[in-house]
């Protein structure tokens, strides 16, 4: 069996797998999870699909599950529940800094994206400018900080979750329009 054949069976078993994980952990139902494969490429995808409502628990179950794969990516099809994703996983990723507070609210009449980018930065723990950058409007992801190791790299992922929750797009894709997020 050719190498490549072997990766994509591999990567369509993990992410079969997880997909019956998240189907009896979380309640979603199995026809809102598709497994779906790009040509030539190892990783497996698993699509959220649909726009029916899910609660906070079953997106938080949804997220630690899919924060345990390796070889399975995800994607969120609905914008609604992709926004909420992401503003969970931001408070699942400061909780886990022990840095529970309210994400902060961007506007841009107020201040600019790279002022926001600092506070983001201050939030999750890390030194103003070394992880974060203001590019065209967008809040991106400075590359080298993708390298750190340990609890460093616990604060650089704190800063691309309560980046992208707050409606920027960390790896490069310019937002239509950032969100203000209701803090609850």
């Amino acid at each position: 069996m050719p190498m490549l054949a072997a990766l994509l069976m591999m990567a369509s078993d993990d992410a079969a797998t997880l997909r019956e994980a998240i189907v009896s952990r979380c309640d979603i139902a199995p026809e809102r999870l598709a497994i779906e494969q790009m040509d030539g490429q190892a990783e497996a995808v698993l699509a959220l699909k649909g726009s029916a409502p899910l609660n906070d628990m079953q997106l938080d179950c949804f997220g630690k599950e899919i924060a345990g794969a390796q070889t399975v990516g995800f994607t969120i099809e609905d914008d609604a529940i992709s926004r909420r994703y992401s503003t969970l996983a931001a408070t699942r990723a400061l909780d886990s800094l022990g840095r529970s507070a309210p994400l902060p609210v961007f506007d841009r009449g107020r201040e600019s994206v790279a002022a926001y980018a600092v506070r983001l930065e201050r939030l999750c723990g890390v030194a103003p400018r070394s992880t974060l950058r203001a590019v065209r409007g967008n809040i991106e992801v400075i590359p080298s900080a993708i390298d750190r190791k340990g609890r460093a790299f616990l604060r650089v992922h704190c800063t691309i979750t309560t980046a992208s929750a707050a409606g920027f797009s960390p790896f490069g894709t310019v937002p239509e329009v950032p969100l203000h997020i209701e803090v609850r």
